[in-house]
């Protein structure tokens, strides 16, 4: 640190002259040094300096958590009470931060002026701590002479803060689950459209099966009337959950499928062969017509030849 300081003391001169306000707090909130902070601030350096958002080195030094150097600004006597651009001051910063052990430190200081705590919004210590739930905080605050009963802009005390804040959760915990429920919900009508469409649902409802069968089988993935479907034993339907009685109605309901099946295989092929026939016999009979037509045309033909040859004779 020694080492430090000297390098400070080669520099210093460069800093206090040529730095703006800007870059000292700007190294203020980058190096935890108090030392060196401290050697900037003998050297000329303004120690309530503030940058473009009003804020001191103390600020800075506080929204850095650098506790070290909060103790030397406070014992360089620095202004504790100057604000930012929001109207916070530093043990409000320290407040909305939740550094506790900054905040308690600047209770500690002579010069807070009690009066001059209260921000932009009117807020006073008070209110942010209840704000951040700092409660054991607040009474340190009332023993240090600041009011409860103080209303901010909009008219709430501390206490009444609170409440709105509590009212506040509530309503927004009450959203959120009502916005979960409504998803879920969305997603139950979804999982049930969708089961509703699928081949095995519409086959267990065709064939009087119970809702919680096609459920079930609706879980498991099966969703179309394949070889996977037909396939399961009575072993694996048994695993699944289902009772006696639904594996039963199953099997047979499976079996009264298959078999129609097959009827209503062996019927459409019956009707495609009675249709080939049925196109074969008119084929048959379009050539039939076709050869008497050209007979009839041949005929006709030389009969037509033969009067005109008759004719030229006579």
């Amino acid at each position: 640190m020694t080492r430090f300081v000297r390098l400070g003391d080669i520099v210093v001169l460069f800093f206090c002259t040529f730095l703006s306000f800007l870059s000292y707090v700007s190294l203020l909130s980058v190096l935890n040094q108090p030392d060196a902070v401290k050697l900037l601030i003998t050297r000329g350096a303004p120690r309530n300096a503030v940058n473009n958002a009003k804020e001191t080195p103390l600020h800075v030094a506080l929204k850095e958590g650098n506790e070290e150097t909060v103790e030397m600004l406070i014992e360089e006597n620095v202004d504790v009470n100057a604000k930012n651009e929001d109207g916070k001051t530093a043990l409000h910063v320290a407040l909305s931060l939740r550094q506790v052990n900054l905040a308690r430190r600047l209770l500690q200081s002579e010069k807070l002026d009690l009066d001059a705590n209260v921000d932009a919004e009117g807020n006073t210590p008070i209110h942010l701590a209840v704000k951040e739930g700092l409660d054991g905080f607040v009474e340190k605050l009332v023993a240090r002479g600041f009011s409860p009963d103080a209303r901010n802009r909009a008219g709430f005390t501390a206490e009444e803060l609170r409440e709105q804040q509590v009212k506040e959760a509530e309503e927004t915990a009450e959203r959120h689950l009502a916005a979960k429920e409504e998803r879920e919900l969305r997603k139950r009508r979804q999982a049930e459209q969708e089961m509703n469409l699928s081949e095995v649902t519409r086959f267990c409802r065709n064939y009087g099966l119970a809702d919680s069968v096609a459920e079930i089988l609706y879980k498991k993935k099966f969703r179309y009337l394949d070889d996977a479907f037909f396939d399961l034993s009575s072993a694996m339907l048994k695993k699944f959950g289902l009772s006696n009685d639904d594996r039963e109605k199953l099997e047979q309901a499976r079996e009264d499928y298959l078999a129609k099946s097959e009827r209503e295989k062996a019927a459409t092929l019956e009707a495609m062969e009675r249709a080939t026939a049925r196109r074969r016999t008119l084929l048959r009979l379009l050539g039939f017509v076709v050869v008497a037509i050209i007979f009839l045309l041949l005929y006709f033909g030389l009969e037509l030849f033969i009067a005109r040859d008759s004719r030229k004779r006579r």
